[in-house]
């Protein structure tokens, strides 16, 4: 700043100046946590879309060897699977 300029234009400068720092560092953290958030977001809607997936592909899978039919007005339950005692408990016999 120059000696010939007014006081109070050498002062809304250096407020101009001083206004500038603190918005930057403000918005900083509001930025960081932001982006974490959208990371979080992108991770639940990822892991969502998985357990879909999966669920999806195993009903395939299931009525490819159960008719619906079958499977809403059956009344005998038959199990198509092991369970994992029955197996540890075959293997050690």
């Amino acid at each position: 700043m120059a000696r010939d300029e007014p006081i109070g234009q050498q002062a809304a400068a250096a407020d101009l100046r001083r206004s500038f720092r603190p918005k930057w560092r403000k918005l900083l953290p509001e930025r960081i946590a932001r982006t974490i958030l959208l990371l979080c977001s992108g991770v639940s809607i990822l892991t969502t879309a998985g357990i879909v997936l999966v669920l999806v592909f195993e009903a395939f899978q299931f009525f490819r060897e159960v008719s619906v039919l079958e499977f809403v007005t059956g009344t005998k339950w038959t199990p198509l699977f092991a369970s994992s005692l029955v197996l540890m408990a075959q293997m050690t016999l």
